[in-house]
């Protein structure tokens, strides 16, 4: 019978994870409060975007939704797999939007940002979307370097 040794990350790297973690729950909680607090505000900004109407409408539920789903997701350790995927997905998406307005690929430049990022220019925010997408792939990575293990 052969053994296979798994070897552990360092205790930064569990570190990592955990801050990361704390940062995605910080920002998924945050961006969809401000989203339920300015609701009316919300909706107009949603409407004002490039893209049509009903999307514009399904958005102004789902984006809340999936933020605070995912930030609930990345609080338990049962499920920290499934909230780093969503981290992921939401970071990709909000990246390359935000791209996509900064670099004039829409006819106009919309806004639907609230709170403190609201007060962002787009080369800011684009960064600041960068770096949390940066900071989740490193803590994706770790993860799975921490929890996967070799069948056999």
């Amino acid at each position: 019978m052969t053994t296979v040794q798994v070897r552990q990350p360092p205790r930064a790297g569990i570190l990592f994870i955990g801050i990361t973690r704390f940062l995605l729950i910080l920002l998924f909680v945050y961006t969809a409060t401000s989203k339920l607090l300015d609701w009316k505000d919300f909706q107009y900004q949603l409407h004002n975007q490039v893209f049509p109407d009903p999307i514009a409408g399904a958005l102004a539920y789902l984006l809340p939704a999936a933020e605070l789903i995912t930030a609930l997701l990345l609080t338990r350790r049962q499920t920290l797999s499934h909230g780093l995927a969503c981290s992921l997905g939401l970071m990709l998406a909000f990246s390359i939007y935000t791209g996509l307005v900064l670099f004039h690929f829409f006819p106009r430049v919309p806004c639907s940002c609230g709170g403190v990022l609201k007060a962002m220019n787009w080369q800011v925010h684009f960064i600041f979307n960068i770096a949390y997408l940066l900071l989740t792939i490193a803590g994706t990575i770790l993860y799975y370097k921490k929890e996967v293990r070799p069948n056999g």
